[in-house]
């Protein structure tokens, strides 16, 4: 079963694949709120099942060219209903 400590640490993992970018720049892109990983980090809020999926999806999507997928991640759906998910869309 993944976990919001899963999603978290994937998004490290991409901050990490893509150079340093700030929590609060991928925070952003994902989910339209600059502040959202860091309360999820905090433990101070949660996360609906269909926000987790997109975030994943969009982790998936959006992984640096180049770099390796974690594991966690590779065996991940690239859409939920076989469409891609805009690569601009942030996640809501």
């Amino acid at each position: 079963m993944m976990r919001v400590s899963d999603l978290v640490m994937l998004c490290d993992a991409f901050r990490d694949a893509a150079g340093g970018l700030p929590e609060s720049t991928l925070s952003h892109r994902m989910f339209g709120d600059s502040k959202r990983l860091t309360v999820l980090r905090g433990g101070v809020a949660d996360i609906t099942v269909g926000r987790f999926n997109r975030a994943m999806i969009w982790l998936r999507q959006n992984w640096p060219e180049g770099r390796d997928l974690p594991a966690l991640l590779a065996g991940w759906p690239v859409s939920e209903a076989g469409d891609q998910v805009d690569q601009a869309e942030a996640v809501q």
